[in-house]
């Protein structure tokens, strides 16, 4: 887990929302398995914690996923699925987290 522990991706530049799960499971979307996320009210906000370069929710370990090549999109892929799974190398599942956090 992280130095942070659990962090609700809630949106500091708009009170009351944050980053939500679309839809309940996961599906297949651009080749991959994928779960969108998109904006919603902060009560129900995804949880996450940082393991190395990976942003993953707690509830499950399933990884923050942005595919790079279809930039309007960003979700989460099973835990179980490794850098080898990916089918294209424009999908990024290594983010840079500063000490502070951000």
């Amino acid at each position: 887990t992280s130095t942070w522990g659990e962090i609700p991706l809630e949106l500091s530049s708009h009170e009351g929302l944050a980053i939500v799960v679309r839809r309940p499971q996961f599906g297949k979307q651009f080749g991959i398995t994928f779960q969108p996320l998109s904006v919603g009210p902060k009560d129900s906000a995804v949880r996450v914690f940082v393991k190395g370069k990976h942003i993953c929710r707690s509830s499950d370990g399933a990884q923050l996923t942005c595919p790079t090549f279809q930039v309007k999109s960003i979700g989460l892929t099973p835990a179980s699925m490794k850098r080898k799974d990916f089918w294209k190398d424009e999908i990024c599942v290594e983010f840079k987290v500063n000490e502070d956090g951000s």
